[in-house]
């Protein structure tokens, strides 16, 4: 579905060229910010280091794609499992990425936010197809098609996951059941645990940007888990009492930052736009531009340190931390 959008986007804009030329020349400061920020999301060191731990957890550690790894026949076939889907999630970023860049050329001079056509930036993509695409036989179904397999398929994976984990983990040791009970019981797990996903899934847009609510809360959720595997593989002389004290409290932290983050922090920044080239009525646009609230930065001084940690960084910072907590108390 993103090739289908880039290569779209590519005619109508007359190729990559005019995509990165437009880029450098409303800023190239926007995608290449090498300067080491703690603060800030969108620079080099923040997704070339800072992610790192959010990969490793999503490829190696991830429920969904150990039980993946689990299920393989052999070893061999396992790591081919690894090395593929680390190839297409790699292929995959590149296509997004190319999709982002091409969008902001695309509304660089007609923010759909800004003219009022849309409400939040994850319309984006969904409204330019509509705008755009419609035309194509087959484009608009095949996008709706391509969203609901794709959530059904990753929805329907992390309830079962959660479900067995849930069962293994925490009933089976202090209950016996039959076979039938048991899957009575994970089925019902299961059920509970797609009702509490729908409720989520409704109040997101009232929170925050899904893209990013999602962002955060796996980036900052993911590092004590990593640093709990750590613990476990590299270090040996780490016991459970360490292990287990360490990650809950840097996951107690980790929930506290989050949610003063999503309520106090800064708001993400956003390039420059305009409406000089939009086909709506200048009077229209005007009262749109009036009454649009525009996202804008705090200021750095009223936002509380913590808050203002880049979540990237946060999933990374709490894996060490949890690793380091828990050699102390072991």
């Amino acid at each position: 579905m993103a090739a289908c959008v880039v290569y779209f986007l590519l005619n109508q804009i007359q190729g990559a060229v005019s995509i990165f030329a437009a880029a450098v020349a409303m800023s190239t400061s926007a995608f290449c910010r090498a300067r080491v920020d703690l603060t800030n999301d969108e620079n080099v060191w923040a997704c070339a280091v800072g992610l790192l731990a959010g990969h490793a957890y999503r490829m190696g550690m991830d429920q969904m794609v150990v039980q993946r790894y689990a299920s393989a026949k052999s070893l061999k076939d396992a790591q081919r499992t690894a090395i593929l889907g680390s190839a297409l999630l790699v292929i995959s970023t590149f296509l997004l990425a190319a999709v982002a860049m091409a969008l902001v050329y695309w509304y660089k001079d007609c923010d759909p936010i800004l003219s009022g056509e849309i409400k939040s930036i994850d319309q984006i993509i969904p409204f330019y197809i509509s705008q755009r695409l419609s035309a194509f036989p087959g484009m608009t179904g095949l996008f709706i098609a391509g969203v609901v397999s794709a959530t059904l398929s990753t929805v329907s994976s992390a309830i079962n996951s959660l479900a067995a984990s849930v069962f293994l983990d925490i009933l089976s040791p202090f209950t016996v059941m039959n076979e039938g009970c048991s899957s009575v019981t994970i089925k019902s797990l299961a059920f509970l645990f797609g009702v509490m996903m729908t409720g989520l899934a409704v109040l997101v847009p009232y929170i925050s940007s899904a893209v990013r609510l999602i962002m955060v809360v796996h980036s900052s959720a993911s590092g004590p888990f990593i640093g709990l595997f750590l613990l476990a593989i590299v270090f040996p002389w780490a016991n459970a009492k360490g292990a287990g004290v360490a990650t809950t409290l840097t996951l107690a932290f980790q929930a506290w930052a989050v949610t003063g983050r999503l309520l106090y922090g800064p708001k993400p920044p956003r390039m420059p736009v305009s409406l000089d080239r939009c086909t709506v009525a200048k009077e229209v646009i005007a009262n749109l531009a009036a009454n649009s609230t525009l996202t804008s930065n705090l200021q750095s001084g009223s936002v509380y340190p913590v808050y203002r940690l880049s979540s990237y960084w946060g999933g990374l910072l709490s894996a060490l931390a949890t690793v380091v907590l828990g050699l102390a108390i072991s």
